[in-house]
Protein backbone atom coordinates (compact mmCIF):
# COMPACT_ATOMS: atom_id res chain seq x y z
CA UNK A 1 0.00 0.00 0.00
CA UNK A 2 1.29 3.52 -0.99
CA UNK A 3 3.22 4.83 2.41
CA UNK A 4 1.94 8.37 1.74
CA UNK A 5 -1.63 7.44 1.84
CA UNK A 6 -1.21 5.27 5.32
CA UNK A 7 0.85 8.84 6.68
CA UNK A 8 -2.54 10.89 5.39
CA UNK A 9 -5.25 8.77 6.96
CA UNK A 10 -3.92 7.68 10.15
CA UNK A 11 -5.13 9.90 13.11
CA UNK A 12 -2.97 12.40 13.54
CA UNK A 13 -3.43 14.47 17.36
CA UNK A 14 -3.99 12.42 20.77
CA UNK A 15 -6.30 13.71 23.56
CA UNK A 16 -3.45 16.17 24.82
CA UNK A 17 -2.60 17.71 21.28
CA UNK A 18 -6.58 18.28 20.66
CA UNK A 19 -6.70 20.24 23.76
CA UNK A 20 -3.28 22.29 23.18
CA UNK A 21 -5.20 22.49 19.66
CA UNK A 22 -8.52 24.27 20.93
CA UNK A 23 -6.30 26.57 23.56
CA UNK A 24 -5.40 28.59 20.37
CA UNK A 25 -8.44 29.62 20.09
CA UNK A 26 -7.95 31.59 23.20
CA UNK A 27 -6.39 34.29 21.48
CA UNK A 28 -8.92 35.07 19.22
CA UNK A 29 -11.87 34.41 21.40
CA UNK A 30 -10.39 36.84 24.53
CA UNK A 31 -9.26 39.64 22.05
CA UNK A 32 -12.30 40.06 20.51
CA UNK A 33 -14.67 39.91 23.32
CA UNK A 34 -12.83 42.61 25.03
CA UNK A 35 -12.92 44.85 21.45
CA UNK A 36 -16.69 43.75 21.59
CA UNK A 37 -18.49 44.68 23.93
CA UNK A 38 -15.81 45.89 26.69
CA UNK A 39 -14.94 49.23 24.40
CA UNK A 40 -18.22 50.30 24.35
CA UNK A 41 -17.76 50.47 28.38
CA UNK A 42 -14.00 51.94 27.93
CA UNK A 43 -15.05 54.61 25.72
CA UNK A 44 -18.29 56.16 27.38
CA UNK A 45 -17.48 55.42 30.35
CA UNK A 46 -13.27 56.30 31.19
CA UNK A 47 -12.99 58.25 27.86
CA UNK A 48 -16.36 59.97 27.81
CA UNK A 49 -16.64 59.52 23.98
CA UNK A 50 -19.81 60.02 22.75
CA UNK A 51 -21.93 57.06 22.22
CA UNK A 52 -22.94 57.26 18.40
CA UNK A 53 -18.62 57.88 18.06
CA UNK A 54 -18.49 54.61 20.06
CA UNK A 55 -21.21 53.04 17.78
CA UNK A 56 -19.25 53.78 14.54
CA UNK A 57 -16.13 53.18 15.70
CA UNK A 58 -16.75 49.28 16.56
CA UNK A 59 -19.43 49.08 14.02
CA UNK A 60 -16.72 49.79 11.13
CA UNK A 61 -14.41 47.05 13.16
CA UNK A 62 -16.65 44.70 12.92
CA UNK A 63 -17.02 44.93 9.66
CA UNK A 64 -13.89 45.17 8.52
CA UNK A 65 -13.84 41.67 10.47
CA UNK A 66 -16.57 40.49 8.52
CA UNK A 67 -14.65 40.82 5.39
CA UNK A 68 -11.56 39.94 6.25
CA UNK A 69 -12.43 36.56 7.60
CA UNK A 70 -12.99 35.07 3.96
CA UNK A 71 -10.09 36.71 2.56
CA UNK A 72 -7.39 35.37 5.49
CA UNK A 73 -9.25 32.31 4.33
CA UNK A 74 -8.53 32.29 1.11
CA UNK A 75 -5.08 33.77 1.15
CA UNK A 76 -3.82 31.25 3.52
CA UNK A 77 -5.46 28.38 1.17
CA UNK A 78 -2.86 29.93 -1.40
CA UNK A 79 -0.35 30.16 0.49
CA UNK A 80 2.82 28.05 0.44
CA UNK A 81 5.63 28.98 3.12
CA UNK A 82 8.94 26.49 3.66
CA UNK A 83 8.95 26.96 7.00
CA UNK A 84 5.01 27.48 8.11
CA UNK A 85 3.61 25.64 5.39
CA UNK A 86 0.14 27.42 4.81
CA UNK A 87 -1.55 28.18 7.56
CA UNK A 88 1.43 28.29 11.15
CA UNK A 89 2.59 31.53 9.20
CA UNK A 90 -0.78 33.53 9.48
CA UNK A 91 -1.13 32.36 12.94
CA UNK A 92 1.57 33.02 14.76
CA UNK A 93 1.98 36.48 13.14
CA UNK A 94 -1.84 37.25 14.12
CA UNK A 95 -1.21 36.16 17.53
CA UNK A 96 1.47 38.63 18.12
CA UNK A 97 1.08 41.43 16.73
CA UNK A 98 -2.25 41.81 18.06
CA UNK A 99 -1.83 41.15 21.52
CA UNK A 100 0.30 44.12 21.12
CA UNK A 101 -2.66 46.48 18.99
CA UNK A 102 -4.55 45.26 22.13
CA UNK A 103 -2.56 46.74 24.34
CA UNK A 104 -2.30 49.89 22.44
CA UNK A 105 -5.90 50.53 21.65
CA UNK A 106 -6.31 50.78 26.44
CA UNK A 107 -3.69 53.01 26.18
CA UNK A 108 -5.85 55.92 24.91
CA UNK A 109 -5.20 59.28 25.80
CA UNK A 110 -7.50 61.83 26.97
CA UNK A 111 -8.00 64.07 24.23
CA UNK A 112 -10.78 65.59 22.16
CA UNK A 113 -13.62 63.65 20.71
CA UNK A 114 -12.35 63.52 16.84
CA UNK A 115 -9.14 62.08 18.47
CA UNK A 116 -9.91 59.34 20.34
CA UNK A 117 -12.62 58.50 17.83
CA UNK A 118 -9.87 57.91 15.50
CA UNK A 119 -7.73 56.16 17.96
CA UNK A 120 -10.75 53.85 18.90
CA UNK A 121 -11.50 53.22 14.99
CA UNK A 122 -8.10 52.45 13.62
CA UNK A 123 -7.21 50.24 16.51
CA UNK A 124 -10.52 47.97 16.57
CA UNK A 125 -9.75 47.64 12.30
CA UNK A 126 -6.03 46.74 13.07
CA UNK A 127 -7.05 44.04 15.62
CA UNK A 128 -10.11 43.02 13.69
CA UNK A 129 -7.87 42.07 10.43
CA UNK A 130 -5.52 40.63 12.63
CA UNK A 131 -7.48 37.98 14.76
CA UNK A 132 -8.95 37.37 11.16
CA UNK A 133 -5.70 35.85 10.15
CA UNK A 134 -5.31 34.13 12.99
CA UNK A 135 -8.79 32.86 13.26
CA UNK A 136 -9.55 31.55 9.80
CA UNK A 137 -6.29 30.05 9.16
CA UNK A 138 -6.30 28.37 12.61
CA UNK A 139 -10.03 26.84 11.91
CA UNK A 140 -8.98 25.56 8.26
CA UNK A 141 -5.96 24.08 10.01
CA UNK A 142 -8.18 22.12 12.43
CA UNK A 143 -9.67 20.27 9.52
CA UNK A 144 -6.26 19.09 7.81
CA UNK A 145 -5.21 17.93 10.96
CA UNK A 146 -7.66 15.81 11.34
CA UNK A 147 -6.70 11.72 10.14
CA UNK A 148 -10.67 11.49 9.16
CA UNK A 149 -14.27 12.58 10.11
CA UNK A 150 -14.77 11.11 13.68
CA UNK A 151 -11.67 12.81 14.21
CA UNK A 152 -12.50 16.31 12.54
CA UNK A 153 -15.73 16.49 14.77
CA UNK A 154 -13.77 15.79 18.00
CA UNK A 155 -11.58 18.89 17.07
CA UNK A 156 -14.23 20.93 16.55
CA UNK A 157 -15.90 19.85 19.43
CA UNK A 158 -12.51 21.27 21.31
CA UNK A 159 -12.25 24.06 19.55
CA UNK A 160 -16.21 25.21 20.13
CA UNK A 161 -15.72 24.24 24.08
CA UNK A 162 -12.52 26.52 24.08
CA UNK A 163 -14.22 29.52 22.31
CA UNK A 164 -17.13 30.08 24.24
CA UNK A 165 -14.83 29.30 27.55
CA UNK A 166 -12.72 31.96 26.15
CA UNK A 167 -15.65 34.46 25.56
CA UNK A 168 -16.39 34.26 29.51
CA UNK A 169 -12.42 35.10 30.48
CA UNK A 170 -12.28 38.42 29.84
CA UNK A 171 -15.72 39.52 31.67
CA UNK A 172 -14.65 37.30 34.82
CA UNK A 173 -11.03 38.72 34.85
CA UNK A 174 -13.08 42.34 34.43
CA UNK A 175 -15.02 41.45 37.90
CA UNK A 176 -11.99 41.02 39.67
CA UNK A 177 -9.78 43.74 38.01
CA UNK A 178 -11.80 46.37 37.02
CA UNK A 179 -13.20 47.94 40.43
CA UNK A 180 -14.57 51.21 38.95
CA UNK A 181 -15.95 51.28 34.83
CA UNK A 182 -14.50 55.02 35.24
CA UNK A 183 -11.14 54.16 35.34
CA UNK A 184 -8.83 54.26 32.49
CA UNK A 185 -6.17 52.40 34.14
CA UNK A 186 -8.30 49.45 35.20
CA UNK A 187 -8.77 48.55 31.43
CA UNK A 188 -4.97 48.69 30.78
CA UNK A 189 -3.94 46.29 33.50
CA UNK A 190 -7.33 44.10 32.36
CA UNK A 191 -5.92 44.71 28.79
CA UNK A 192 -2.24 43.06 29.78
CA UNK A 193 -3.03 40.11 31.80
CA UNK A 194 -5.37 38.97 28.17
CA UNK A 195 -2.56 39.91 26.10
CA UNK A 196 -0.20 37.77 27.58
CA UNK A 197 -2.62 34.71 28.42
CA UNK A 198 -3.19 35.43 24.84
CA UNK A 199 0.47 34.73 23.79
CA UNK A 200 0.99 31.84 25.60
CA UNK A 201 -1.96 30.20 24.63
CA UNK A 202 -0.97 30.69 21.09
CA UNK A 203 2.49 29.47 21.22
CA UNK A 204 1.46 26.43 23.15
CA UNK A 205 -1.02 25.62 20.36
CA UNK A 206 1.76 26.51 17.52
CA UNK A 207 4.68 23.91 19.21
CA UNK A 208 2.39 21.45 20.02
CA UNK A 209 0.92 21.04 16.44
CA UNK A 210 3.89 22.30 14.17
CA UNK A 211 5.04 19.09 14.27
CA UNK A 212 2.63 17.75 12.38
CA UNK A 213 3.68 20.00 9.76
CA UNK A 214 5.52 16.89 7.75
CA UNK A 215 2.29 15.28 7.56
CA UNK A 216 0.16 17.64 6.12
CA UNK A 217 2.16 18.44 3.44
CA UNK A 218 1.96 14.39 3.01
CA UNK A 219 -1.71 14.80 2.70
CA UNK A 220 -1.41 17.44 -0.20
CA UNK A 221 -4.32 19.24 0.84
CA UNK A 222 -5.08 21.45 -2.11
CA UNK A 223 -7.98 24.39 -2.89
CA UNK A 224 -10.38 22.74 -4.97
CA UNK A 225 -13.75 23.41 -6.72
CA UNK A 226 -13.96 27.59 -5.91
CA UNK A 227 -11.18 27.72 -4.24
CA UNK A 228 -9.11 27.13 -7.27
CA UNK A 229 -8.06 29.67 -9.90
CA UNK A 230 -7.64 33.26 -8.94
CA UNK A 231 -9.27 35.50 -6.17
CA UNK A 232 -12.10 37.34 -6.11
CA UNK A 233 -13.08 38.94 -2.90
CA UNK A 234 -16.42 40.56 -4.48
CA UNK A 235 -17.07 36.83 -5.70
CA UNK A 236 -16.38 36.02 -2.20
CA UNK A 237 -19.00 38.19 -1.09
CA UNK A 238 -21.43 37.44 -3.23
CA UNK A 239 -21.07 34.07 -2.87
CA UNK A 240 -22.00 34.55 1.12
CA UNK A 241 -25.10 36.26 -0.02
CA UNK A 242 -26.07 33.78 -3.09
CA UNK A 243 -27.33 31.77 -0.51
CA UNK A 244 -30.06 33.93 0.96
CA UNK A 245 -31.79 33.15 -2.93
CA UNK A 246 -32.63 29.64 -1.19
CA UNK A 247 -35.62 29.94 1.01
CA UNK A 248 -34.05 27.12 3.48
CA UNK A 249 -30.52 28.53 3.76
CA UNK A 250 -31.67 31.91 3.79
CA UNK A 251 -33.64 30.97 6.99
CA UNK A 252 -31.54 29.62 8.62
CA UNK A 253 -28.44 32.38 7.67
CA UNK A 254 -30.53 35.07 8.74
CA UNK A 255 -32.00 33.21 12.03
CA UNK A 256 -28.56 32.21 12.84
CA UNK A 257 -27.76 36.39 12.44
CA UNK A 258 -30.70 37.51 14.09
CA UNK A 259 -30.66 35.07 17.41
CA UNK A 260 -27.07 36.04 18.05
CA UNK A 261 -27.96 39.83 17.68
CA UNK A 262 -29.28 38.89 20.92
CA UNK A 263 -26.44 38.42 22.62
CA UNK A 264 -24.64 41.97 21.37
CA UNK A 265 -27.70 43.20 23.17
CA UNK A 266 -27.30 41.49 26.07
CA UNK A 267 -23.41 41.47 26.45
CA UNK A 268 -22.63 44.95 24.48
CA UNK A 269 -25.38 47.58 26.06
CA UNK A 270 -26.24 45.08 28.73
CA UNK A 271 -22.75 46.02 30.50
CA UNK A 272 -24.07 49.74 30.99
CA UNK A 273 -27.83 48.67 31.55
CA UNK A 274 -26.89 46.12 34.32
CA UNK A 275 -24.01 48.84 35.71
CA UNK A 276 -26.01 51.84 35.48
CA UNK A 277 -29.27 50.51 34.82
CA UNK A 278 -29.70 47.84 37.75
CA UNK A 279 -26.71 49.72 39.54
CA UNK A 280 -24.89 46.09 40.26
CA UNK A 281 -21.27 46.61 41.49
CA UNK A 282 -19.13 45.28 38.52
CA UNK A 283 -18.05 42.39 39.81
CA UNK A 284 -21.67 40.93 40.02
CA UNK A 285 -21.82 42.57 36.26
CA UNK A 286 -18.73 40.27 35.07
CA UNK A 287 -20.59 37.20 36.77
CA UNK A 288 -24.12 37.24 35.44
CA UNK A 289 -22.26 38.20 31.93
CA UNK A 290 -19.74 35.41 32.18
CA UNK A 291 -22.32 32.68 33.49
CA UNK A 292 -23.88 33.77 30.45
CA UNK A 293 -21.32 32.05 28.19
CA UNK A 294 -20.59 29.44 30.82
CA UNK A 295 -24.29 28.16 30.56
CA UNK A 296 -24.06 28.33 26.43
CA UNK A 297 -20.79 25.95 27.07
CA UNK A 298 -22.99 23.66 29.50
CA UNK A 299 -25.64 23.72 26.85
CA UNK A 300 -23.11 22.53 23.73
CA UNK A 301 -23.97 19.00 25.95
CA UNK A 302 -27.65 18.94 25.81
CA UNK A 303 -28.40 20.50 21.99
CA UNK A 304 -26.61 18.22 19.73
CA UNK A 305 -28.43 15.52 21.35
CA UNK A 306 -31.80 17.18 21.48
CA UNK A 307 -31.32 17.62 17.65
CA UNK A 308 -30.69 14.66 17.04
CA UNK A 309 -33.48 13.21 19.08
CA UNK A 310 -36.23 16.16 18.03
CA UNK A 311 -35.00 17.23 14.63
CA UNK A 312 -32.40 20.07 14.50
CA UNK A 313 -35.28 22.51 13.37
CA UNK A 314 -36.99 22.04 16.57
CA UNK A 315 -34.07 22.05 18.69
CA UNK A 316 -32.74 25.54 17.55
CA UNK A 317 -36.86 26.96 18.32
CA UNK A 318 -37.01 25.71 21.69
CA UNK A 319 -33.10 27.03 22.15
CA UNK A 320 -34.67 30.45 21.38
CA UNK A 321 -37.83 30.13 23.01
CA UNK A 322 -35.82 29.38 25.92
CA UNK A 323 -33.94 32.62 25.55
CA UNK A 324 -36.97 34.73 25.51
CA UNK A 325 -37.58 33.35 28.85
CA UNK A 326 -34.54 34.56 30.16
CA UNK A 327 -35.13 38.07 28.72
CA UNK A 328 -38.43 38.21 30.57
CA UNK A 329 -37.00 37.38 33.80
CA UNK A 330 -34.31 40.19 33.11
CA UNK A 331 -37.37 42.66 31.73
CA UNK A 332 -39.24 41.98 35.23
CA UNK A 333 -35.47 42.62 36.75
CA UNK A 334 -35.72 46.08 34.84
CA UNK A 335 -39.16 46.72 35.54
CA UNK A 336 -38.93 46.41 39.23
CA UNK A 337 -35.97 47.87 39.95
CA UNK A 338 -36.20 51.06 37.69
CA UNK A 339 -40.17 51.69 37.84
CA UNK A 340 -41.38 50.35 41.58
CA UNK A 341 -38.46 50.96 43.41
CA UNK A 342 -38.23 47.68 44.63
CA UNK A 343 -36.87 46.48 47.79
CA UNK A 344 -35.04 43.42 46.45
CA UNK A 345 -31.95 43.36 44.78
CA UNK A 346 -32.34 42.60 40.96
CA UNK A 347 -29.61 40.32 41.21
CA UNK A 348 -31.61 37.63 42.42
CA UNK A 349 -33.52 37.43 38.99
CA UNK A 350 -30.26 38.68 37.05
CA UNK A 351 -28.30 36.01 38.00
CA UNK A 352 -30.85 33.01 36.67
CA UNK A 353 -32.16 35.57 33.48
CA UNK A 354 -28.20 35.62 32.34
CA UNK A 355 -28.39 31.81 33.14
CA UNK A 356 -31.22 30.47 30.97
CA UNK A 357 -29.86 33.21 28.47
CA UNK A 358 -27.04 31.73 27.93
CA UNK A 359 -28.30 28.04 28.34
CA UNK A 360 -30.74 28.56 25.36
CA UNK A 361 -28.61 30.26 22.85
CA UNK A 362 -26.23 27.67 23.19
CA UNK A 363 -28.57 26.06 20.60
CA UNK A 364 -28.05 28.80 18.43
CA UNK A 365 -24.12 28.66 18.88
CA UNK A 366 -24.19 24.75 17.53
CA UNK A 367 -27.28 23.64 15.42
CA UNK A 368 -27.60 25.45 12.75
CA UNK A 369 -23.97 25.50 11.34
CA UNK A 370 -25.01 21.51 11.18
CA UNK A 371 -28.38 22.25 9.08
CA UNK A 372 -26.31 24.47 6.49
CA UNK A 373 -23.68 21.31 6.35
CA UNK A 374 -26.50 18.81 5.65
CA UNK A 375 -28.32 21.28 2.60
CA UNK A 376 -24.32 20.56 1.52
CA UNK A 377 -23.09 17.09 1.68
CA UNK A 378 -21.01 16.06 -1.20
CA UNK A 379 -21.11 19.64 -2.09
CA UNK A 380 -17.77 20.72 -3.63
CA UNK A 381 -18.90 24.38 -5.08
CA UNK A 382 -20.70 25.13 -1.55
CA UNK A 383 -19.32 28.18 0.51
CA UNK A 384 -17.61 27.45 3.44
CA UNK A 385 -20.15 27.31 6.93
CA UNK A 386 -17.82 28.84 9.43
CA UNK A 387 -16.74 31.89 7.39
CA UNK A 388 -20.51 32.44 5.81
CA UNK A 389 -21.90 32.68 9.18
CA UNK A 390 -19.34 34.79 10.81
CA UNK A 391 -19.78 36.71 8.15
CA UNK A 392 -23.33 37.20 8.84
CA UNK A 393 -22.96 37.34 12.68
CA UNK A 394 -20.65 40.47 12.76
CA UNK A 395 -22.94 41.97 10.01
CA UNK A 396 -25.31 41.93 12.49
CA UNK A 397 -23.22 42.56 15.70
CA UNK A 398 -22.32 45.97 13.96
CA UNK A 399 -25.69 46.52 13.41
CA UNK A 400 -26.73 46.41 16.85
CA UNK A 401 -23.81 48.48 17.77
CA UNK A 402 -24.06 51.13 15.42
CA UNK A 403 -27.80 51.66 16.96
CA UNK A 404 -27.32 51.29 20.14
CA UNK A 405 -24.15 54.60 20.23
CA UNK A 406 -27.01 56.22 18.86
CA UNK A 407 -29.60 55.49 20.98
CA UNK A 408 -27.83 56.35 23.80
CA UNK A 409 -26.31 59.60 22.29
CA UNK A 410 -29.74 60.30 22.02
CA UNK A 411 -30.95 59.79 25.50
CA UNK A 412 -28.42 61.93 26.94
CA UNK A 413 -25.90 59.76 28.52
CA UNK A 414 -24.34 61.18 31.27
CA UNK A 415 -20.71 59.64 31.50
CA UNK A 416 -19.72 58.45 34.47
CA UNK A 417 -22.84 57.34 36.43
CA UNK A 418 -25.20 57.09 33.33
CA UNK A 419 -27.51 59.35 35.04
CA UNK A 420 -27.98 61.87 32.12
CA UNK A 421 -31.03 62.37 31.00
CA UNK A 422 -33.76 59.56 30.46
CA UNK A 423 -30.66 57.16 29.99
CA UNK A 424 -31.31 54.29 32.88
CA UNK A 425 -34.88 53.71 31.68
CA UNK A 426 -33.68 53.75 28.05
CA UNK A 427 -30.63 51.37 28.57
CA UNK A 428 -33.05 48.69 30.24
CA UNK A 429 -35.36 49.05 27.11
CA UNK A 430 -33.17 49.43 24.44
CA UNK A 431 -31.74 45.54 25.81
CA UNK A 432 -34.82 43.92 26.39
CA UNK A 433 -36.78 45.56 23.52
CA UNK A 434 -33.59 44.66 21.34
CA UNK A 435 -33.19 41.61 22.13
CA UNK A 436 -36.54 40.03 22.16
CA UNK A 437 -37.51 41.38 18.73
CA UNK A 438 -33.95 39.70 17.59
CA UNK A 439 -35.27 36.95 18.98
CA UNK A 440 -38.82 36.94 17.59
CA UNK A 441 -37.49 37.84 14.15
CA UNK A 442 -35.37 34.51 14.43
CA UNK A 443 -38.03 32.29 15.29
CA UNK A 444 -39.81 33.31 12.73
CA UNK A 445 -37.24 32.67 10.17
CA UNK A 446 -36.26 29.30 11.90
CA UNK A 447 -39.65 28.35 11.24
CA UNK A 448 -39.80 28.69 7.46
CA UNK A 449 -37.20 26.39 7.31
CA UNK A 450 -38.35 22.98 5.57
CA UNK A 451 -41.44 24.50 4.65
CA UNK A 452 -42.82 23.47 1.56
CA UNK A 453 -43.65 25.56 -1.26
CA UNK A 454 -47.31 25.63 -2.04
CA UNK A 455 -47.96 23.16 -4.91
CA UNK A 456 -50.05 24.47 -7.98
CA UNK A 457 -53.29 23.14 -8.83
CA UNK A 458 -53.94 20.58 -11.76
CA UNK A 459 -57.73 19.86 -12.31
CA UNK A 460 -58.07 17.00 -14.29
CA UNK A 461 -61.42 14.38 -14.94
CA UNK A 462 -61.81 10.98 -14.16
CA UNK A 463 -61.86 10.28 -17.98
CA UNK A 464 -58.99 12.56 -19.62
CA UNK A 465 -55.74 10.46 -20.33
CA UNK A 466 -52.38 12.29 -19.17
CA UNK A 467 -48.54 11.62 -20.64
CA UNK A 468 -45.54 12.88 -18.95
CA UNK A 469 -42.99 15.06 -20.70
CA UNK A 470 -39.99 16.88 -20.09
CA UNK A 471 -41.28 16.82 -16.24
CA UNK A 472 -44.39 17.99 -16.84
CA UNK A 473 -48.17 16.26 -16.67
CA UNK A 474 -49.70 16.90 -19.64
CA UNK A 475 -53.38 15.63 -21.01
CA UNK A 476 -52.59 14.18 -24.09
CA UNK A 477 -54.43 17.13 -26.25
CA UNK A 478 -50.97 18.98 -24.97
CA UNK A 479 -52.33 21.27 -22.65
CA UNK A 480 -49.74 22.15 -20.39
CA UNK A 481 -50.68 21.75 -16.59
CA UNK A 482 -48.86 23.71 -14.08
CA UNK A 483 -46.39 21.71 -11.50
CA UNK A 484 -45.06 22.76 -8.72
CA UNK A 485 -41.14 23.94 -7.74
CA UNK A 486 -40.15 20.47 -6.27
CA UNK A 487 -42.23 18.32 -9.02
CA UNK A 488 -45.23 18.14 -6.17
CA UNK A 489 -48.07 17.72 -8.06
CA UNK A 490 -52.13 18.66 -6.69
CA UNK A 491 -54.98 16.95 -8.12
CA UNK A 492 -58.10 17.61 -7.98
CA UNK A 493 -60.12 14.29 -8.90
CA UNK A 494 -63.83 13.96 -10.05
CA UNK A 495 -65.77 11.43 -7.33
CA UNK A 496 -65.69 8.64 -10.53
CA UNK A 497 -62.33 8.23 -9.79
CA UNK A 498 -63.07 6.75 -6.56
CA UNK A 499 -61.10 8.90 -4.50
CA UNK A 500 -61.90 9.32 -0.61
CA UNK A 501 -60.25 12.37 -0.02
CA UNK A 502 -62.35 15.18 1.78
CA UNK A 503 -61.42 18.24 -0.49
CA UNK A 504 -61.33 15.98 -3.79
CA UNK A 505 -57.40 17.07 -3.48
CA UNK A 506 -53.90 14.95 -3.18
CA UNK A 507 -50.92 15.90 -2.64
CA UNK A 508 -47.99 13.46 -4.26
CA UNK A 509 -44.53 13.88 -3.65
CA UNK A 510 -42.48 11.30 -4.14
CA UNK A 511 -43.12 7.44 -4.91
CA UNK A 512 -41.51 4.41 -3.01
CA UNK A 513 -39.06 2.69 -5.53
CA UNK A 514 -41.42 0.76 -7.75
CA UNK A 515 -42.64 2.23 -11.45
CA UNK A 516 -46.26 3.44 -11.74
CA UNK A 517 -47.84 5.01 -14.96
CA UNK A 518 -50.78 7.67 -15.30
CA UNK A 519 -53.49 6.26 -17.08
CA UNK A 520 -57.58 7.93 -17.14
CA UNK A 521 -56.64 10.14 -13.98
CA UNK A 522 -55.33 7.02 -12.16
CA UNK A 523 -51.74 5.72 -10.78
CA UNK A 524 -51.26 1.96 -12.09
CA UNK A 525 -48.63 -0.64 -11.74
CA UNK A 526 -46.61 -0.99 -14.87
CA UNK A 527 -48.93 -4.50 -14.87
CA UNK A 528 -51.91 -3.05 -15.32
CA UNK A 529 -52.97 -2.81 -11.13
CA UNK A 530 -54.48 -0.26 -10.40
CA UNK A 531 -53.81 1.98 -7.16
CA UNK A 532 -55.42 4.21 -5.02
CA UNK A 533 -54.49 7.97 -4.68
CA UNK A 534 -56.86 8.51 -2.17
CA UNK A 535 -54.06 7.85 0.14
CA UNK A 536 -51.90 10.21 -0.72
CA UNK A 537 -48.87 8.33 -1.88
CA UNK A 538 -46.20 10.39 -3.12
CA UNK A 539 -44.64 10.76 -6.43
CA UNK A 540 -40.68 11.19 -7.21
CA UNK A 541 -39.62 14.86 -8.61
CA UNK A 542 -38.50 13.48 -11.78
CA UNK A 543 -41.45 12.52 -13.78
CA UNK A 544 -40.44 10.93 -16.46
CA UNK A 545 -41.52 10.86 -20.10
CA UNK A 546 -44.17 8.16 -21.28
CA UNK A 547 -45.75 9.06 -18.15
CA UNK A 548 -43.57 7.02 -15.97
CA UNK A 549 -42.30 7.43 -12.46
CA UNK A 550 -39.46 5.95 -10.00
Amino acid sequence: MNKKKLTSEKPMLSLPAKIAYGAGMFPYSVLQQTLFPLALLFSVDAMRLPGWLAGIALTLGLLVHAVCDPLARRLSDKASSVVFGKRYGFYILGVFVSALVNIFLWSMPAAAPGWQFLWLALSVMLISVLISCMQMPYNALGDELAGDAAEKRAIHTVKNLFFIASLAVPLILMGAILRDSAAPEGYMNLALILSGGALIAGTAAFFTTYPHLPRLRAKAVRPEGKYAGGFSLKKLVLDYFSVLKRRDERAVVLGYCTALMSVAFLSGTGLLFLIHTLRLPVFLVALDLGLLFLAAIGAQFFWPRAAARWGKKHAVLAGVVVTLSGILLMSVAFIAAYYFGAEFSPEWLAVPACAVCGFGIGAVFCVPSAMIADMHKDDAAAPDVAGMLNFFYRTGYAAVLLLSGALISIFNYGGTNGEGGLIRGALGWIVVMGASLALGLSVWLFQSYGKPPRAKQLRIKGTDKLKAENGKLKPEDGTEQGTSDKGQVMVAVDKKTGTESSDGQVTIEELAGDERKIENGELRMEDGTEQGISDKRQVADDIRTGGRTE
